[in-house]
């Protein structure tokens, strides 16, 4: 097997190849071929002439980044294709924090495979910052809207993700500030960052 990891866009039936051997859904190809016009970096694994491994970056390059699709065919995961794919975006993260060094990085995982972004520096959101603005667990909120395969993040309304974000950034000024030990002390933060949440979405909609 030669693998080669290129920066390109896939034409939108690979993309779609893809997601169909990982089960994920099935979209139109003008769809696609939107989405991956409007993608910041986007990065193909091939071995020979076939697309096995994709990854990409999302987001306005200076604030906002977010890492999405990253799929292996099943026939060669298990070969640290994902590795490698990870690795590669993760360095041109760094390209952009050269021109902020503050900018936020997220990615979605799919369902079992959080252990796997741990190992990149990538933590769950936990449950308690989502019950405390949105009164529901993440996996109850995906219930409510329907959501199926896709990212949870990627069917929010702007201003979702915008207290997603406060809740996130609370909760993390909150841990460096108290140094929480243990589960218990944790999610006793992950409450009070998403109240922060909470008290601006009551004053945007109830005040």
């Amino acid at each position: 097997m030669k693998t080669k990891y290129i920066n390109r866009k896939p034409e939108a039936n690979e993309y779609n190849r893809l997601t169909d051997s990982v089960g994920w859904e099935i979209r139109d190809e003008k769809i696609i071929k939107q989405a991956l016009e409007n993608t910041l970096y986007s990065l193909c694994v091939y071995d020979g002439d076939r697309l096995i491994g994709y990854g990409r970056i999302i987001g306005d390059k200076t604030i906002f980044l977010y890492i999405q699709d990253i799929m292996v065919i099943p026939e060669y995961q298990g070969k640290k294709i994902g590795t490698g794919i990870m690795t590669e975006l993760l360095k041109q993260v760094e390209e952009y924090k050269k021109i902020n060094p503050n900018i936020r990085t997220y990615l979605g995982a799919s369902k079992g495979k959080e252990n796997f972004y741990k190992k990149f520096g990538f933590i769950s959101r936990p449950n308690e910052m989502y019950q405390s603005w949105l009164a529901m667990k993440a996996s109850e909120y995906k219930e409510y809207k329907n959501i199926r395969k896709e990212s949870l993040r990627d069917n929010m309304t702007d201003v979702e993700v915008a207290l997603t974000d406060l809740g996130e950034i609370a909760t993390r000024e909150l841990a460096k500030k108290h140094r929480p030990h243990g589960l218990k002390a944790n999610r006793k933060i992950a409450r009070e960052g998403g109240e922060v949440a909470k008290t601006v979405r009551n004053e945007l909609f109830l005040g």
